[in-house]
């Protein structure tokens, strides 16, 4: 089985190795399909941190005695 970091790091030399093995790699596919994993580790880290600052938020809320429900609901929409 091969290193997810490693395919990331030296693509080309791996996709050679197995080229001499008998096997062809597809470079562009996978590529793509590591930017795309990118994308979606950006967009997941921004949900993230868009949660804990409303969760945060609804705590100082909470702390003063006030209604935090439309933050509730904004932490349940980004869920």
């Amino acid at each position: 089985m091969l290193d997810p970091k490693l395919l990331r790091v030296d693509l080309t030399n791996i996709a050679q190795n197995l080229f001499n093995r008998g096997f062809e790699l597809d470079t562009g596919l996978l590529t793509q399909l590591e930017q795309q994993r990118k994308l979606q580790q950006v967009t997941t880290e921004n949900l993230q941190a868009q949660r804990n600052k409303l969760s945060k938020q609804i705590g100082m809320e909470k702390a003063k005695g006030g209604d935090a429900s439309s933050l509730f609901n904004q932490v349940e929409q980004i869920g």
